[in-house]
């Protein structure tokens, strides 16, 4: 276990509702959480555990670095940083519920979310040479982010009769909702003393401040009609108006339309074996905006001088922004049906979906000679998602004694850019050309120059001239099993598989251990472990086809894993006491007592320790394995009671 490895969390709530008139109601809701915790430093930092202990060689022990990453990066250099956060956040709302009657209702909910969050960091000043030249003086670092965010949103919904079987629903409504998110910081270098662990008591002191205000507005419709509550109809349509998009940002539009009908309710329906079927279909479009400010060109502060001991305060180009820009859109089709078989022991949900996402919304690359520091926004090409999901839940066994119901799901993916509006591929990832955005491939799939051949009587690999496609970054399956034993209902036994299939993972932990640092087994006894084929595959040299010469960094395909798993993600047992044991637990009506495992066992043959990583922003930005914190084996015992 890490030292500096301590999370807390504390939670409440607080609920009050009253009832002045049969037709008012009020409702009051106080959700407060607080979170407090001395954490690791970030996985891939360099002063991180994961990184810290991989990246160092087992040769360097007795050493002042002894077998750790740089010199005297110890145990003790490690734990000595501090890494603490510090959260509160409220959540209130209020419900105004006015019904006059039967058939109208109307409910008013204005709420908030405050939260403030404060981390620091300290590296404490020291005579060891435990960090960088800088941080052993002592750096402590302050974090604040404070976010208010105002909401409020009004539904009303009237009952319409229509005459000869038909009923409908008319529903309609608006949302508004207010940010301003205030991040701040601290910085002070050169501490005097350690005992001291504010900024102000450094002798170098500096800081920042970034304010972001955001609105957004809607108003939505809806109409449901049905008949004889056998066939469903629903209308919708919603108006959005977003801050980001500037002043004269115009109102976009997004309708939708589902039917389902209830074909087992019909006279002339009479398969003994289905207890009830739906069939529905819906088609519907989506609006997405970019972070706020996302269309102005935008600066940063930077001092210059104007002569000897003379600071003055300049400006340099930050983000180009694009005026242009416009909410990404996506229109989805899904089709499917819900069944109820073989006397409501076999529950079956299936869907087919079809979602085209145009006005994609991807920083692109901008040429440096511009000079911006970030890359702008724009609108481009078209994403295609397609695929099924698969529901089921059977009751395989039922009686007094024993009951064993087995639940499962599955989903495919077919991710593709169809479009990509006349911009040249591109990549986004810190590492490189790995993850790349191309025509008629998944978004972020694998990118390297892929090995042809290995000669090891001229000592050199020959790689493709070009970049060319290793595999997906997302699973085109995924699927989880879950199976509940009950012993005379009393005891449970329950368990859940998880798994994904057919997508790579970059393990940039294996690369930079090898070629980087050089103190993987696959470095240090590469005569002994690996083949003349695999030293060259591993670490060239490289020429192209062609003939050149090429470096390493666009080689990668020795660590393009696939990164298929199947996971036992938890396991539990509970037990219902007898009513005798749970009255003298503080008076309870009822308990019970459980002991969970999560995150139990894995199988993969991917050579790191998570196949699952999602340490990167997003799919546009690719993901790697880059000295990532695996996630924690989980058990907890719980106590319920209830009164």
């Amino acid at each position: 276990m890490f030292p500096n490895n301590t999370y807390d969390r504390l939670s409440a709530r607080l609920n009050y509702n009253i009832q002045p008139t049969k037709a008012i109601r009020v409702e009051m809701n106080l959700p407060v959480l607080r979170v407090t915790g001395d954490l690791p430093v970030t996985a891939g930092s360099s002063a991180g555990w994961t990184t810290g202990g991989m990246a160092g060689s087992p040769l360097t022990v007795g050493t002042p670095t002894d077998g750790w990453f740089g010199a005297n990066r110890t145990p003790a250099a490690i734990s000595s940083i501090l890494h603490e956060i510090n959260s509160v956040r409220l959540i209130p709302d209020v419900k105004l519920s006015w019904n006059p009657s039967e058939h109208f209702r109307n409910r008013l909910t204005v709420g908030a979310d405050l939260s403030s969050v404060k981390s620091n960091e300290f590296f404490p000043r020291n005579s060891n040479g435990w960090y960088s030249a800088s941080q052993n003086l002592g750096i402590i670092r302050e974090d604040r982010r404070d976010l208010q965010r105002a909401t409020a949103n009004y539904l009303g919904t009237l009952d319409l009769g229509l005459g000869r079987g038909w009923n409908s629903t008319l529903s309609f409504g608006s949302e508004i909702q207010a940010d301003v998110e205030d991040l701040t910081y601290a910085l002070g270098n050169q501490l005097t003393t350690n005992s001291a662990r504010s900024v102000s008591a450094a002798a170098q002191v500096s800081g920042g401040q970034t304010v972001i205000r955001d609105r957004r507005v809607g108003f939505y419709g809806q109409w449901e009609p049905n008949f004889e509550e056998r066939i469903y109809l629903q209308l919708g349509l919603r108006a959005d108006r977003f801050a980001a998009f500037g002043a004269s940002a115009p109102w976009f539009y997004s309708p939708s339309a589902r039917v389902s009908y209830v074909l087992s309710d019909e006279p002339f329906f009479s398969i003994d074996w289905i207890k009830s079927l739906r069939l529905r279909a819906a088609f519907g479009t989506t609006g997405r905006a970019p972070t706020a400010g996302a269309s102005l060109q935008t600066y940063s502060a930077a001092p210059y001088l104007t002569g000897p001991n003379q600071v003055a305060s300049g400006i340099v180009p930050l983000n180009p922004g694009n005026p242009k820009l416009q909410a990404e859109r996506g229109q989805e089709f899904e089709a499917g049906l819900d069944a109820s078989l073989f006397n409501e022991r076999l529950g079956v949900e299936l869907t087919f979906y079809d979602k085209n996402t145009k006005n994609l919304l991807l920083r692109v690359p901008q040429p440096p000679s511009l000079g911006f520091q970030e890359n702008a926004y724009r609108n481009i090409g078209r994403v295609l998602n397609r695929g099924i999901e698969l529901t089921t839940r059977t009751k395989l066994i039922t009686s007094d004694k024993f009951s064993w119901q087995l639940d499962a799901g599955a989903n495919t993916l077919r991710n593709e850019i169809i479009d990509l509006g006349g911009v040249a591929a591109f990549s986004s990832i810190r590492f490189g050309t790995v993850n790349s955005v191309r025509q008629g491939r998944q978004v972020g799939a694998f990118y390297t120059n892929r090995i042809r051949s290995v000669d090891t009587g001229t000592g050199v690999a020959v790689v493709s001239d070009s970049l060319e496609y290793v595999g997906n970054l997302l699973p085109t399956f995924e699927g989880n099993l879950a199976s509940t034993f009950t012993f005379f209902r009393k005891l449970r036994l329950y368990t859940q598989f998880d798994t994904k299939r057919n997508f790579y993972l970059y393990n940039a932990t294996a690369a930079y251990r090898e070629r980087n640092f050089g103190i993987a087994e696959n470095a240090v006894r590469r005569n002994e472990v690996l083949t003349a084929e695999e030293q060259l595959s591993h670490f060239g040299p490289y020429v192209t086809e062609s003939g050149a010469p090429i470096g390493s960094g666009t080689v990668l395909e020795p660590y393009l894993e696939k990164a298929d798993f199947i996971r036992l993600n938890e396991i539990s047992l509970s037990y219902q006491l007898p009513d005798k044991v749970a009255g003298k637990i503080m008076g309870a009506h009822s308990a019970s007592l459980s002991v969970s495992g999560r995150n139990v066992a894995l199988w993969s043959n991917y050579s790191g320790f998570n196949p699952d990583v999602q340490n990167e922003l997003d799919a546009l930005a690719g993901r790697a394995d880059f000295f990532t914190l695996p996630p924690p084996r989980r058990i907890g015992l719980r106590l319920d009671l209830t009164f």
